[in-house]
């Protein structure tokens, strides 16, 4: 024997748009699990219920008439509906409520199902087309079973689903993403073989080198090469050299510094004090780096990691 709703829950206090949507709905039965630690209110409707006025309901009944048991309630809805509603005229009526229940369930299947076309055909068959990606042939058997289960037993309306396949478009987006990509893992496989080769030779790369060295370049002492600087002429010796130079330099500034390199003392400390943030950071990004890799192996295993990594990356299809 079944009775109305609001027969069954009395004290039940709901908004009048609730009230309106259950108020003719009955109550076939009510069950619970052994253990006594979930209950299930089935329904019957000849009206379509919005999932989300059915989600509401059921945390009102937990709410109000178990308070702080924390016993979940679950209504398991039965519809009867007229025949104007066919499998068609159902998906379009209630796809909304399809979206929100099964972003309960899974947000990713939410967003498959929502961007699948469909269409009907011969009544009862529901096709699908859905992106031909690995994650959505990995997701098609549940959505197709939520929605054979949700027409059969919900609207006593049996369809048979299909899935067709069809490759997803490129955005532009997805282009300049795979062209970031590809350039991080040139730029990882350049500088593991920079690594494998220091490991090899024993040897720093030019670029550590050169950040070392400070760019300094040997000094030419030949003749020639004095004679090219300026105010000095003829043939003149080495030593004339020196000491046209010593010449042209003011007391107090140290041999082999110049006075328009040398500034004020206040400038040469702004100076010191950028090259040693400079200095710091550089040390930072190297620190970090090395983090990044375990010091346990060898750059040829890092090589293989990174090639490997990378290998897999194009057989994918994420990068080409």
């Amino acid at each position: 024997m079944t009775k109305l709703f609001f027969d069954v829950f009395p004290t039940l206090q709901v908004d009048t748009d609730s009230r309106m949507l259950f108020e003719q709905v009955e109550v076939m039965k009510i069950t619970s699990t052994s253990a006594r630690n979930h209950i299930r209110v089935h329904i019957r409707s000849t009206h379509l219920i919005p999932k989300q006025a059915i989600f509401s309901m059921e945390r009102q009944i937990e709410q109000q008439l178990f308070g702080n048991t924390g016993i979940p309630v679950t209504i398991v809805e039965e519809y009867h509906l007229s025949e104007q509603y066919t499998p068609e005229n159902l998906m379009r009526e209630y796809r909304d409520s399809m979206l929100f229940e099964l972003e309960q369930k899974s947000r990713l299947e939410r967003n498959m199902f929502q961007h699948a076309k469909c269409r009907f055909e011969e009544g009862n068959i529901l096709c699908l087309t859905m992106a031909d990606t690995i994650v959505a042939k990995g997701k098609t058997e549940s959505i197709s079973s939520y929605l054979e289960d949700v027409f059969a037993v919900r609207f006593q309306v049996p369809v048979e689903v299909r899935v067709d396949y069809e490759k997803p478009k490129e955005s532009k987006y997805k282009k300049l993403n795979e062209m970031q990509l590809r350039q991080e893992v040139n730029a990882i496989l350049e500088r593991n073989q920079a690594l494998q080769a220091q490991h090899s030779t024993g040897t720093a790369p030019s670029g550590e080198m050169a950040q070392q060295g400070g760019g300094e370049v040997p000094w030419d002492t030949s003749e020639g090469a004095l004679q090219m600087l300026p105010g000095i002429s003829g043939q003149a010796s080495s030593k004339e050299v020196a000491g046209s130079v010593a010449k042209d330099v003011p007391k107090g500034i140290p041999y082999g510094h110049s006075a328009v390199s040398q500034g004020t003392p206040k400038d040469s400390a702004k100076k010191s004090g950028a090259k040693e943030n400079t200095g710091k950071r550089q040390r930072e990004r190297t620190a970090r780096r090395r983090k990044s890799l375990p010091e346990d192996r060898t750059p040829e295993q890092k090589g293989a990691e990174i090639a490997s990594k990378a290998a897999l990356l194009i057989s994918a299809g994420i990068i080409r």
